[in-house]
Protein backbone atom coordinates (compact mmCIF):
# COMPACT_ATOMS: atom_id res chain seq x y z
CA UNK A 1 0.00 0.00 0.00
CA UNK A 2 1.59 3.54 -1.26
CA UNK A 3 1.11 7.20 0.49
CA UNK A 4 -0.14 9.21 -2.97
CA UNK A 5 0.09 12.93 -2.19
CA UNK A 6 -1.95 15.12 -3.14
CA UNK A 7 -0.14 16.69 -6.06
CA UNK A 8 0.10 12.45 -7.43
CA UNK A 9 -3.70 12.76 -7.43
CA UNK A 10 -4.33 15.70 -8.87
CA UNK A 11 -2.23 14.61 -11.62
CA UNK A 12 -3.80 11.40 -11.86
CA UNK A 13 -7.06 12.92 -12.06
CA UNK A 14 -6.52 15.65 -14.93
CA UNK A 15 -4.45 12.76 -16.70
CA UNK A 16 -7.82 10.83 -16.68
CA UNK A 17 -9.80 13.57 -17.35
CA UNK A 18 -7.81 14.29 -20.24
CA UNK A 19 -6.94 17.68 -18.97
CA UNK A 20 -2.99 17.21 -19.30
CA UNK A 21 -3.52 16.87 -22.70
CA UNK A 22 -6.19 16.66 -25.15
CA UNK A 23 -6.73 13.33 -26.72
CA UNK A 24 -7.39 12.21 -30.23
CA UNK A 25 -10.36 10.01 -29.28
CA UNK A 26 -14.16 10.84 -30.51
CA UNK A 27 -16.88 12.71 -28.38
CA UNK A 28 -19.13 9.51 -27.74
CA UNK A 29 -15.91 7.77 -26.52
CA UNK A 30 -15.02 10.91 -23.89
CA UNK A 31 -18.16 11.20 -23.38
CA UNK A 32 -18.66 7.25 -22.39
CA UNK A 33 -15.00 7.25 -20.33
CA UNK A 34 -16.67 10.14 -17.91
CA UNK A 35 -19.69 8.22 -17.32
CA UNK A 36 -21.53 11.58 -17.84
CA UNK A 37 -20.96 15.34 -18.29
CA UNK A 38 -22.61 17.64 -16.55
CA UNK A 39 -25.53 19.53 -18.17
CA UNK A 40 -27.58 21.47 -16.63
CA UNK A 41 -27.02 24.02 -19.04
CA UNK A 42 -27.22 22.06 -22.88
CA UNK A 43 -24.03 24.54 -23.69
CA UNK A 44 -21.63 23.30 -20.62
CA UNK A 45 -20.89 20.15 -21.94
CA UNK A 46 -19.88 21.30 -25.40
CA UNK A 47 -17.04 23.38 -23.91
CA UNK A 48 -16.35 20.30 -21.20
CA UNK A 49 -14.88 18.35 -24.92
CA UNK A 50 -13.55 20.88 -26.68
CA UNK A 51 -11.46 21.31 -23.72
CA UNK A 52 -10.38 17.48 -24.08
CA UNK A 53 -10.91 16.79 -27.51
CA UNK A 54 -8.64 17.88 -30.05
CA UNK A 55 -10.25 19.42 -33.52
CA UNK A 56 -13.32 19.64 -31.03
CA UNK A 57 -16.59 20.92 -33.10
CA UNK A 58 -20.18 21.95 -32.28
CA UNK A 59 -21.53 19.26 -35.02
CA UNK A 60 -19.39 16.20 -33.31
CA UNK A 61 -22.01 16.72 -30.26
CA UNK A 62 -25.10 17.62 -32.22
CA UNK A 63 -24.44 14.75 -34.33
CA UNK A 64 -24.49 12.56 -31.73
CA UNK A 65 -27.70 14.14 -29.95
CA UNK A 66 -29.82 14.26 -32.93
CA UNK A 67 -29.10 10.79 -34.16
CA UNK A 68 -29.74 9.78 -30.53
CA UNK A 69 -26.58 8.13 -29.30
CA UNK A 70 -26.19 10.56 -26.81
CA UNK A 71 -29.24 12.07 -24.37
CA UNK A 72 -29.71 14.27 -21.76
CA UNK A 73 -31.62 13.00 -18.78
CA UNK A 74 -31.64 13.21 -14.81
CA UNK A 75 -28.39 11.33 -13.92
CA UNK A 76 -26.02 11.85 -11.23
CA UNK A 77 -27.12 13.19 -8.34
CA UNK A 78 -30.33 13.57 -9.47
CA UNK A 79 -29.16 16.45 -11.99
CA UNK A 80 -28.98 17.11 -15.83
CA UNK A 81 -26.14 14.61 -17.80
CA UNK A 82 -25.18 14.47 -21.09
CA UNK A 83 -25.02 9.82 -21.23
CA UNK A 84 -24.21 7.68 -24.10
CA UNK A 85 -27.35 5.88 -25.14
CA UNK A 86 -26.36 2.60 -24.16
CA UNK A 87 -25.03 3.20 -20.92
CA UNK A 88 -28.30 5.54 -19.89
CA UNK A 89 -30.09 2.29 -20.71
CA UNK A 90 -28.18 0.06 -18.26
CA UNK A 91 -26.60 2.63 -15.81
CA UNK A 92 -29.78 4.61 -14.94
CA UNK A 93 -31.53 1.92 -12.82
CA UNK A 94 -28.76 1.54 -10.86
CA UNK A 95 -28.74 5.23 -9.69
CA UNK A 96 -32.66 5.34 -9.83
CA UNK A 97 -32.78 5.21 -5.50
CA UNK A 98 -31.02 8.61 -5.85
CA UNK A 99 -33.29 10.24 -7.70
CA UNK A 100 -36.41 8.35 -5.50
CA UNK A 101 -34.58 10.20 -2.86
CA UNK A 102 -35.08 14.02 -4.56
CA UNK A 103 -38.67 12.82 -5.40
CA UNK A 104 -38.97 12.00 -1.79
CA UNK A 105 -37.83 15.08 -0.83
CA UNK A 106 -40.03 17.61 1.20
CA UNK A 107 -40.38 19.63 -1.71
CA UNK A 108 -42.19 17.26 -3.76
CA UNK A 109 -44.03 15.68 -0.70
CA UNK A 110 -45.62 19.34 -0.21
CA UNK A 111 -47.39 18.93 -3.47
CA UNK A 112 -48.00 15.29 -3.96
CA UNK A 113 -49.65 14.21 -0.35
CA UNK A 114 -52.27 10.92 -0.41
CA UNK A 115 -51.02 10.69 -4.72
CA UNK A 116 -49.97 7.42 -4.92
CA UNK A 117 -46.15 7.55 -7.05
CA UNK A 118 -46.92 4.82 -9.34
CA UNK A 119 -50.24 6.14 -10.52
CA UNK A 120 -48.19 9.32 -11.17
CA UNK A 121 -45.65 7.30 -13.61
CA UNK A 122 -48.34 5.85 -15.12
CA UNK A 123 -50.31 8.38 -15.77
CA UNK A 124 -47.29 10.00 -17.22
CA UNK A 125 -46.72 6.97 -19.23
CA UNK A 126 -49.91 7.59 -21.02
CA UNK A 127 -49.73 10.35 -22.11
CA UNK A 128 -46.28 10.01 -23.70
CA UNK A 129 -47.40 6.97 -25.02
CA UNK A 130 -48.05 8.80 -28.54
CA UNK A 131 -44.43 10.41 -28.37
CA UNK A 132 -42.76 13.43 -27.06
CA UNK A 133 -44.52 16.11 -25.03
CA UNK A 134 -42.98 19.95 -24.26
CA UNK A 135 -42.80 20.45 -20.74
CA UNK A 136 -45.24 22.93 -20.85
CA UNK A 137 -47.80 20.18 -22.26
CA UNK A 138 -46.99 17.55 -19.78
CA UNK A 139 -47.92 20.47 -17.00
CA UNK A 140 -50.65 20.97 -18.73
CA UNK A 141 -52.08 17.66 -18.73
CA UNK A 142 -51.16 17.06 -15.14
CA UNK A 143 -53.18 20.01 -14.01
CA UNK A 144 -56.21 18.90 -15.64
CA UNK A 145 -55.65 15.42 -13.97
CA UNK A 146 -54.84 16.69 -10.56
CA UNK A 147 -56.57 20.20 -9.89
CA UNK A 148 -55.69 22.22 -7.23
CA UNK A 149 -51.97 20.51 -6.85
CA UNK A 150 -49.11 22.43 -8.65
CA UNK A 151 -48.42 20.65 -12.00
CA UNK A 152 -44.77 22.22 -12.91
CA UNK A 153 -43.66 20.39 -9.31
CA UNK A 154 -46.20 17.17 -10.63
CA UNK A 155 -43.80 16.86 -13.74
CA UNK A 156 -40.25 17.53 -12.01
CA UNK A 157 -41.34 14.22 -9.76
CA UNK A 158 -42.38 12.53 -12.61
CA UNK A 159 -38.88 13.41 -14.62
CA UNK A 160 -37.57 11.74 -11.82
CA UNK A 161 -39.16 8.51 -10.83
CA UNK A 162 -39.32 7.55 -14.27
CA UNK A 163 -36.21 7.87 -17.25
CA UNK A 164 -37.27 10.22 -19.60
CA UNK A 165 -35.20 12.17 -22.28
CA UNK A 166 -34.85 15.57 -23.62
CA UNK A 167 -35.61 15.95 -27.26
CA UNK A 168 -32.18 17.23 -29.04
CA UNK A 169 -33.03 20.89 -29.68
CA UNK A 170 -33.16 21.41 -26.09
CA UNK A 171 -29.81 19.02 -25.38
CA UNK A 172 -27.96 20.88 -27.91
CA UNK A 173 -25.85 24.13 -27.73
CA UNK A 174 -27.84 27.33 -27.36
CA UNK A 175 -31.07 25.42 -26.45
CA UNK A 176 -31.54 26.28 -22.40
CA UNK A 177 -32.79 23.69 -19.91
CA UNK A 178 -34.89 25.35 -17.73
CA UNK A 179 -37.64 26.45 -20.82
CA UNK A 180 -40.89 25.26 -20.77
CA UNK A 181 -40.88 24.52 -24.39
CA UNK A 182 -37.85 21.38 -23.45
CA UNK A 183 -39.21 18.22 -24.92
CA UNK A 184 -39.49 14.73 -23.03
CA UNK A 185 -39.99 11.48 -23.92
CA UNK A 186 -40.10 7.78 -22.48
CA UNK A 187 -36.85 6.31 -22.51
CA UNK A 188 -36.32 2.06 -22.27
CA UNK A 189 -34.32 1.14 -19.70
CA UNK A 190 -32.84 -2.45 -19.05
CA UNK A 191 -34.16 -4.06 -16.06
CA UNK A 192 -31.43 -3.63 -12.84
CA UNK A 193 -28.44 -6.06 -13.35
CA UNK A 194 -26.27 -6.85 -10.21
CA UNK A 195 -23.03 -6.12 -11.91
CA UNK A 196 -24.67 -2.65 -12.96
CA UNK A 197 -23.68 -0.89 -9.45
CA UNK A 198 -19.86 -2.60 -9.63
CA UNK A 199 -19.13 -1.42 -13.27
CA UNK A 200 -20.35 2.22 -12.47
CA UNK A 201 -17.67 1.74 -9.76
CA UNK A 202 -14.93 0.59 -12.02
CA UNK A 203 -15.69 3.12 -14.80
CA UNK A 204 -15.54 5.75 -12.22
CA UNK A 205 -12.27 4.75 -10.85
CA UNK A 206 -11.26 4.62 -14.58
CA UNK A 207 -12.08 8.33 -14.85
CA UNK A 208 -11.54 9.76 -11.78
CA UNK A 209 -9.37 7.68 -9.01
CA UNK A 210 -7.72 7.36 -7.20
CA UNK A 211 -10.72 7.82 -4.78
CA UNK A 212 -12.19 7.05 -1.28
CA UNK A 213 -15.57 5.45 -0.60
CA UNK A 214 -16.89 9.28 -0.23
CA UNK A 215 -15.57 10.60 -3.30
CA UNK A 216 -17.53 7.68 -5.27
CA UNK A 217 -20.48 8.49 -3.31
CA UNK A 218 -20.32 12.19 -3.50
CA UNK A 219 -20.08 11.71 -7.50
CA UNK A 220 -22.88 9.70 -7.94
CA UNK A 221 -25.26 10.55 -5.07
CA UNK A 222 -25.14 7.03 -3.93
CA UNK A 223 -25.14 5.74 -0.42
CA UNK A 224 -23.83 2.50 1.60
CA UNK A 225 -20.97 2.07 -1.10
CA UNK A 226 -18.30 1.04 1.38
CA UNK A 227 -20.32 -2.80 1.29
CA UNK A 228 -19.69 -3.01 -2.08
CA UNK A 229 -16.04 -1.98 -2.42
CA UNK A 230 -15.09 -3.84 0.32
CA UNK A 231 -16.66 -7.21 -2.19
CA UNK A 232 -14.54 -5.91 -4.92
CA UNK A 233 -11.22 -5.26 -2.59
CA UNK A 234 -9.38 -8.07 -4.33
CA UNK A 235 -10.00 -6.90 -7.80
CA UNK A 236 -8.76 -3.49 -6.55
CA UNK A 237 -5.59 -1.12 -5.80
CA UNK A 238 -5.13 0.05 -2.64
CA UNK A 239 -3.38 3.21 -1.55
CA UNK A 240 -3.85 5.68 1.30
CA UNK A 241 -4.21 9.57 0.71
CA UNK A 242 -2.10 12.47 2.46
CA UNK A 243 -4.57 12.30 5.18
CA UNK A 244 -4.08 8.98 5.92
CA UNK A 245 -7.65 8.24 3.76
CA UNK A 246 -8.06 4.65 2.25
CA UNK A 247 -8.19 5.14 -1.40
CA UNK A 248 -9.62 2.42 -4.44
CA UNK A 249 -8.32 2.34 -8.03
CA UNK A 250 -8.12 -0.18 -10.67
CA UNK A 251 -5.04 -2.52 -10.72
CA UNK A 252 -3.25 -1.41 -13.90
CA UNK A 253 -4.65 2.53 -13.77
CA UNK A 254 -1.74 5.19 -14.59
CA UNK A 255 -0.17 7.52 -12.00
CA UNK A 256 1.21 10.40 -13.52
CA UNK A 257 4.42 11.94 -12.06
CA UNK A 258 3.70 14.19 -9.71
CA UNK A 259 6.29 17.04 -10.97
CA UNK A 260 4.45 16.88 -14.68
Amino acid sequence: MTTLSRRTLNRALLQRQFLLERTGLGALEVIGHLVAMQAQEPNWPYIGLWTRIRHFAHADLTTLLAQGRVVRSGFLRSTMHLIAADDFRRLRPALQPVLNRTADSAHFRRNNAGLDPETLVAEAHALLRTGPLSRRDLVRHLATLHPGRDSRTLAGEIELRTPLIHGPATASWGGWGTRSSVTVSAAPTDALHPAALRDLIRRYLAAFGPATVADIQAWSGLTRLDQILTEMRADLRHDTGPDGQRLFDLPDAPLPDPVT
